[in-house]
């Protein structure tokens, strides 16, 4: 008798394929479950294979179905969880699933030595899976020391009851800091790599073993059999969010169905209260927290040219360097010198030639003679020039002499940069450390671990220029902490701008002493974010903004896919972003699903940075409102209707 299986290799097949294929089983041997591994021939060589289901023997092919090669696990490699997260993860990131399965797949799969033990895995009962449910999350706000201790307790009563927990951080260095103070025999790091540790931690997880797992995005695909408990940590954290390859997938989004799948209870933890906790898990919002002092500081009375470090900063700054342990942060969210070089006379800002983009300024040193007894780190150049450096494509060139708009010669950065405030402090505190912490400065994490290292174990008065990457970092307690600029937060038009800036402002001030000083640099004292966040009245800003939310119909009240389209011709990229849009406009008017008619589809229209890389760059955005986090009838359609030229984004970060 014929069988046929339908198996997904683990290859990248394109969008609108379903990325499986049928083989027939030879005779002899025992057809493999449904999540088997099998070797199969495809093309001209052999991959692995996962058996995804039962194929239609009956049906009439043109062609003979190739045969299963060998059979490799005789049990499925992974839980009916995991296998159906996976599919869920494939759907909700419009992603094939060979890409999916690629990943999931340990990286010893390939290993025969290895993949030997996976045919003593035991057959799960498929009875005792149950249904999808929607699981009301313990919100967790508070510090770094209140959220360990009550995860310590959550985790010792999982595995007092012989069950598994999974503990989601959203970088490896926050990984790293939860395994300090919350390893332990039961309670591992995710396994990773080809090493005999790795492998024995997989095959404990498939049979059920009590285990604790802390891990980043990546732990989602472990074969957890007996999985209790999610706890997410740092849940405002914009790095639980993939932006650099696909799958494009949001850490907070897939611990909430992995949670509705395999039925486990679910725990938030975070320093404030998120907008899409109060709204999914009706989270109390907060009464106010005003830790520290914080003073507002009006720029316009400021002498002009002192924008960068006013008056009362800098006398800040003096008294602090007087404290012998004195701890200082400076918050600068933007890269080198200045963002951007303009002229004074005309207003022209010079842009990237390759990318419609404004270029940075940045310090470009010509080394001079070495200074003996120094170490390389801290030599000085003879001489500094600048150059301006796209942060896009990475071009670099040579201010100009003049503005080519106006001829004009009096071309001055604009905005504040981590290096300029650098070289300002350098000249303000000449006999005290000073350090910076971000991704020009300290692009290994090594070197992060060494800035921060020395920033703590310094014996005098110490400053730390930081950019974003510091809200993850974990600090000593600080006596004063600054924003130059907090329009820079905001310049962005994002509708999320707003709550970023309220949450890093609210870091930001929790880590001060009690009786520390928390200084802002304003051109808008008067603003309503600036009100609240002095007051540390998050309940306040919480309510004001989901209000606009929900009345224009933005997260956490919808979900948002963006669709992006690149092309060296402009106007075939906007031919083919009209197209698209008025086919999808097409298709939510004649179907018959109530989610389809109320679907909002915005644009198309060029993305906020029109150009990058000599391509021109559009967006297409599409709001709609789901039942739940299982709901993903919107996205099959975009499936079979986005052409794979296409790039989709399910939920993003940015709608930039």
């Amino acid at each position: 008798m014929l069988t046929v299986l339908e198996i997904a290799p683990a290859l990248h097949i394109p969008r609108p394929h379903s990325g499986r294929f049928s083989y027939r089983v030879p005779e002899g041997m025992k057809p493999p479950v449904l999540g088997a591994l099998v070797e199969i021939p495809f093309g001209n060589r052999f991959v692995l294979g996962l058996v995804t289901n039962q194929g239609d023997s009956s049906r009439h092919r043109p062609f003979p179905l190739k045969t299963i090669a060998r059979s490799i696990t005789n049990a499925s490699a992974f839980p009916e969880t995991t296998l159906r997260f996976l599919e869920w993860e494939a759907t909700a990131t419009l992603t094939p699933f060979g890409d999916i399965l690629r990943k999931a797949l340990p990286l010893w799969a390939n290993d025969p030595r290895a993949i030997a033990a996976l045919r003593l895995l035991p057959q799960e009962r498929r009875d005792r899976i149950r249904p999808p449910r929607k699981t009301k999350a313990l919100v967790i706000v508070g510090n770094d020391a209140l959220r360990l201790r009550r995860y310590r307790m959550l985790i010792r009563g999982v595995l007092n009851k012989k069950g598994q927990a999974l503990l989601l951080a959203p970088t490896r260095e926050r990984q790293k800091f939860l395994l300090e103070n919350l390893g332990g025999p039961r309670v591992l790091a995710a396994p990773h790599g080809r090493t005999k540790n790795a492998r024995t931690l997989w095959f404990s997880l498939r049979t059920g073993a009590p285990r604790a797992i802390i891990g980043t995005r990546s732990a989602f695909a472990l074969p957890f059999a007996k999985l209790h408990l999610i706890v997410l940590d740092d849940e405002t954290n914009l790095l639980h969010k993939e932006n650099r390859e696909h799958p494009f997938i949001d850490g907070r989004s897939a611990a909430g169905s992995l949670v509705a799948i395999s039925r486990a209870h679910f725990a938030i933890g975070n320093d404030i209260v998120s907008l899409n906790a109060i709204v999914e898990h009706h989270a109390p919002l907060p009464h106010r927290n005003a830790h520290g002092e914080i003073r507002i500081i009006d720029l316009h009375q400021e002498r002009p040219g002192r924008s960068r470090l006013s008056r009362p900063l800098r006398e800040a700054l003096r008294a602090l360097a007087t404290k012998p342990e004195g701890r200082c942060l400076l918050y600068v969210n933007r890269l080198g010198v200045a963002p951007a070089l303009t002229c004074a006379d005309c207003g022209f800002v010079f842009s990237c030639s390759s990318c419609a983009a404004p270029l940075p300024m940045f310090r470009a040193p010509i080394a001079g003679p070495l200074v003996p007894g120094l170490e390389l780190r801290e030599q000085r150049p003879t001489t500094v020039i600048h150059e301006l450096r796209c942060r896009h494509c990475g071009k670099v060139s040579a201010p100009p002499l003049a503005c080519p708009s106006c001829r004009g010669l009096r071309l001055f950065p604009r905005g504040v940069g981590a290096e300029g405030i650098e070289r300002l402090l350098q000249r303000v505190l000449s006999n005290s450390w000073i350090g910076r912490l971000d991704s020009d400065a300290t692009p290994d994490p090594k070197d992060q671990t060494r800035i921060l290292a020395e920033f703590r174990a310094h014996e005098g008065p110490a400053t730390l220029i930081a950019t974003a990457m510091v809200l993850g970092k974990v600090l000593p307690p600080l006596d004063l902490v600054a924003v130059p600029a907090l329009e820079q937060l905001l310049a962005t038009p994002d509708f999320r701008a707003e709550e970023r800036a309220f949450s890093a402002l609210m870091k930001l001030r929790s880590m001060l002493k009690p009786k520390g000083a928390f200084l802002v640099q304003t051109w808008r004292k008067d603003s309503k974010l600036l009100r609240d966040a002095v007051r540390g009245d998050w309940g306040s800003f919480a309510r004001r903004e989901l209000r606009i939310r929900k009345k224009l119909g933005w997260p956490p009240f919808t979900r948002l896919a963006k669709l992006t389209f690149t092309h060296r011709d402009a106007k075939r990229a906007e031919t083919e972003a009209n197209r698209l849009a008025e086919r999808l406009r097409t298709m939510c008017q004649s179907t018959n699903l109530p989610i389809c008619k109320s679907a909002k589809i915005l644009g198309p229209s060029p993305a906020f940075i029109t150009r990058i890389r000599e391509k021109h760059v559009w967006h297409l955005v599409l709001a709609w409102r789901p039942r739940n986090i299982a709901d993903l009838r919107i996205e099959k359609i975009l499936w079979n209707a986005v052409p794979p030229s296409w790039d989709v984004d399910i939920e993003p970060a940015s709608i930039l």
